[in-house]
């Protein structure tokens, strides 16, 4: 049996018991959906209508949230790091497809990715889950702009609070009993930089002899080992991109690992390969992050100091600077964070300290000043401390 409305396209029940609606696109191509009802496939029907009359694409009922997920990775995945990729490729993978995979990208309610989110967070860290629904939720919204979707459904959903992991950096006589037992070590200057520049690892690692000007004590940071590959890529942001002032220190340091990397070079011959990194292995190549963490947890087992990531060498180095009065704004620029609230959010555990020098100069600056202080300002000191108000 069909019901047919002229111009409009018409409902029809199908010999599996399935009822479809079909309707003529503008480009004479004809669409159909699929409803267990008469009733529910003309309300289909009228939705197509609806779409064709305000110009916007009509979603296609059989593509599955696992297709769509490809599509929109590979359309994606040129303007996003390489990192940023895999990363997403992994939440893809593990996360999404597992449970909704198989789901009509069309069809996709609410409910169904709150359930999934739900079930997701009794097998995953809440920042696992909270990444999985960012994904998700990024892919719909090009699905929304695309016409495959035509609402976005993870924003109707609620992910898990992720607390912000806690930073626990080295104290300053722990920096000292570090940087003294790794004079003599190989990578003692990468070490240095990373403690008194704050460098990410990846930034350490992708740093050339050409980004380092001794003579003037400066090093710019434009680009970073991509992590897990052998490759290069730009720094994490935009503000990631800086020129920095060299410590004394470092740049003595740097001088002297560029004389004992040169007698390496002279040493391995025609087996070293010249990368043009300022921190390499002992033949020239690059060295890999990982290798470099645990020679790290190694060198601290060795002084048995308190073991930390090597991350957190970076947030010691902001701690340092926070503790002597640096401001948030110039430590901002110095990590190369995107946003001051970043810096903020990150450092608070130090800065009580620096709330404390803060309203012990705003004490110095108001408090009227002894008699014996400036004998110019006697009579008005006496002047000011009658009009004072008790409260």
């Amino acid at each position: 049996m069909s019901k047919r409305i002229a111009g409009e396209g018409s409902v029809r029940e199908r010999p599996d018991g399935r009822w479809e609606a079909r309707v003529r696109l503008p480009d004479g191509r004809r669409k159909s959906a699929f409803a267990p009802t008469a009733a529910a496939a003309n309300v289909k029907r009228l939705a197509i209508l609806e779409s064709i009359r305000q110009g916007l694409p009509v979603p296609d009922e059989r593509l599955t949230v696992a297709s769509f997920m490809a599509t929109w990775l590979g359309a994606h995945g040129p303007s996003v790091r390489a990192s940023t990729r895999r990363g997403y490729a992994d939440v893809i993978e593990h996360s999404i497809i597992p449970a909704l995979g198989t789901k009509k990208i069309a069809k996709l309610t609410a409910r169904e990715v709150q359930t999934w989110l739900n079930e997701l967070s009794e097998k995953k860290s809440p920042r696992t889950v909270q990444l999985a629904r960012t994904v998700l939720r990024m892919a719909l919204q090009q699905g929304l702009e695309w016409g495959d979707v035509t609402r976005n459904v993870a924003d109707l959903t609620h992910g898990p609070k992720v607390e912000r992991a806690s930073v626990h950096p080295w104290d300053t006589e722990e920096c000292e009993a570090f940087l003294a037992g790794m004079m003599e070590h190989r990578l003692q200057a990468l070490y240095l930089c990373a403690l008194t520049l704050g460098l990410r690892q990846g930034e350490l690692l992708g740093l050339r002899w050409g980004d380092v000007d001794l003579a003037r004590g400066e090093l710019r940071v434009v680009q970073a080992r991509i992590r897990g590959t052998q490759e290069y890529g730009p720094p994490k942001s935009a503000q990631s991109r800086r020129v920095m002032s060299l410590p004394d220190m470092t740049i003595e340091a740097l001088r002297a690992h560029r004389e004992r990397q040169a007698n390496e070079r002279t040493v391995m011959d025609t087996e070293w390969v010249e990368t043009g990194l300022v921190f390499v292995t002992g033949r020239g190549t690059g060295i890999d992050g990982t290798n470099l963490t645990r020679d790290f947890h190694q060198a601290i087992a060795r002084l048995k100091l308190r073991r930390i990531r090597f991350h957190d060498l970076r947030h010691s180095c902001a701690s340092l600077l926070l503790a002597h009065g640096v401001s948030l704004r110039e430590i901002m620029e110095w990590l190369g964070h995107s946003q001051i609230s970043l810096t903020a959010n990150t450092y608070s555990h130090v800065m009580p300290a620096a709330k404390k020098q803060a309203a012990a100069a705003m004490h110095s600056a108001l408090t009227p000043k002894s008699p014996n202080s400036d004998p110019h300002q006697t009579e008005i000191g006496s002047a000011q401390r009658e009009n004072y108000v008790v409260f």
